[in-house]
């Protein structure tokens, strides 16, 4: 498995109460992004259950979130990779 350590410390939650949920989601992200980058390089199928279950840990994150942290998030996101979630 390889470890991210991207700057995930760098997206800030509005409320300071969510900024754990925010690291879990930034770092399941990136995770996300390199197994599907992986797929690609290996010329096979995204739809793995690897890819599925940590896409679906996003989505379970995600939801615990209210929606102004979520957009929150992918702002910053998006001007540090240059696309959202």
């Amino acid at each position: 498995m390889v470890k991210f350590k991207d700057c995930y410390m760098c997206i800030d939650a509005i409320n300071p109460a969510y900024q754990s949920i925010v690291n879990r989601c930034y770092k399941k992200q990136r995770q996300y992004c390199y197994a599907v980058n992986r797929c690609h390089s290996l010329g096979i199928s995204e739809d793995t259950p690897r890819v599925e279950k940590i896409w679906d840990s996003i989505e379970s994150l995600i939801e615990l979130l209210p929606k102004r942290e979520v957009d929150n998030f992918n702002a910053q996101y998006s001007k540090i990779h240059g696309y959202t979630i």
